[in-house]
């Protein structure tokens, strides 16, 4: 065991980049999502991320009151704190209308209209 990780060390490798999510790996996992609850909220995190760009802990954080909905159907995002903004300035997030359907479609379903935008579905 000590000496496999010594012989690692001795030859340091770069470690490899994850792929990123391109537009059709998100909509084929859209369209996998249930047609229940947590179908709704999976696809509405799924297309939210994809346009917002955010991290798991920027998606957790959201609000009802951070979304602005905008005349085409598309909404902006208020990203109160990321890793990158060491100031806590946030920045605006946009959400195209196929997403901001999706989220409306998740929010109307669960009953939402206040507080967190993701929550946990509790099965029954």
């Amino acid at each position: 065991m000590i000496a496999t990780r010594r012989a690692l060390r001795a030859k340091p490798s770069r470690p490899r980049q994850a792929l990123g999510l391109t537009k059709e790996l998100r909509d084929q996992l859209a369209a996998a999502c249930g047609h229940d609850l947590a179908g709704l909220r999976d696809r509405a995190i799924i297309m939210v991320g994809y346009d917002t760009m955010c991290r798991r802990s920027e998606l957790a954080a959201l609000r009802v009151e951070d979304l602005t909905p905008l005349s085409d159907g598309s909404m902006l995002a208020l990203i109160r704190r990321a890793k990158n903004d060491p100031f806590g300035d946030g920045r605006d997030g946009f959400v195209s209308a196929p997403a901001a359907d999706a989220l409306k479609a998740w929010l109307e379903a669960a009953k939402i209209s206040e507080g967190w935008l993701f929550r946990r579905v509790n099965p029954g």
